[in-house]
């Protein structure tokens, strides 16, 4: 029997039909499988990647990989202004790092745009 907090509504639903004693086993892993993807899946979308570690890979506005000016004034805002004891170990190298991410981001787009046809 799976007992857990973490998971949803919708995800303790799964469990209880799994931990019906007339459920085969191989439907019992299936539910219990759905129902420990769900979480991330309601965070981070259905179709959402892993790395090699299985750690989710972030993709949505202002991660690495579709970093935005708006993310980085953010982050700024946060470590110059917001934290009254300064700002974090490494700040002006993950500063560095999104400006940097926000200039690939931007020539990839600039990139995407001119390869497209024009409608």
């Amino acid at each position: 029997m799976v007992h857990t907090t973490k998971f949803s509504v919708a995800a303790e639903k799964l469990l209880q039909k799994a931990n019906k004693p007339d459920t085969p086993p191989a439907i019992r892993e299936q539910l219990i499988r759905e129902a420990r993807e769900m979480p991330d899946r309601n965070v981070f979308g259905a179709g959402h990647k892993k790395d090699k570690n299985g750690k989710l890979i972030e993709m949505g506005v202002g991660s690495a990989g579709n970093q935005t000016q708006q993310s980085i004034e953010a982050y700024i805002w946060t470590q110059t202004v917001f934290k009254k004891d300064g700002p974090e170990p490494g700040y002006e190298q993950n500063l560095a790092r999104m400006k940097r991410e926000l200039a690939e981001c931007e020539a990839r787009k600039a990139a995407e745009q001119k390869d497209s046809p024009e409608w």
